[in-house]
């Protein structure tokens, strides 16, 4: 159950484009809420890790995973086909929504 909530705390943290240390900040503030709400459940709460380290190293599971996903629909890589034929220069890919398809 912590990693469960280690990951959906870390890509919210990710989402809000917040900085990775947000992660101790967010488990002292579930600590102080457990010691209130549900005295019983403190020491799950205090399982969870949340340090830079940890954020970080989830974050770059997230986007592993991301990326993982993008390779196998083979998106990504049309993307950039479709980007290099608009430009004509293969070293330049950069990204113009009015240059996809939508076919």
């Amino acid at each position: 159950m912590a990693v469960k909530a280690r990951y959906l705390i870390t890509n919210e943290i990710a989402v809000a484009s917040k900085p990775f240390n947000e992660g101790d900040f967010v488990k002292i503030c579930m600590l102080k809420t457990a010691m209130i709400v549900c005295r019983d459940k403190h020491q799950a709460f205090a399982n969870i890790s949340l340090s830079r380290n940890t954020v970080a190293d989830r974050i770059s599971d997230l986007l592993m995973n991301l990326d993982c996903q993008l390779a196998r629909t083979g998106y990504f890589k049309r993307l950039c086909q479709e980007l290099t034929f608009w430009d004509q220069r293969p070293e330049y890919k950069s990204f113009h929504p009015s240059h996809i398809s939508t076919v």
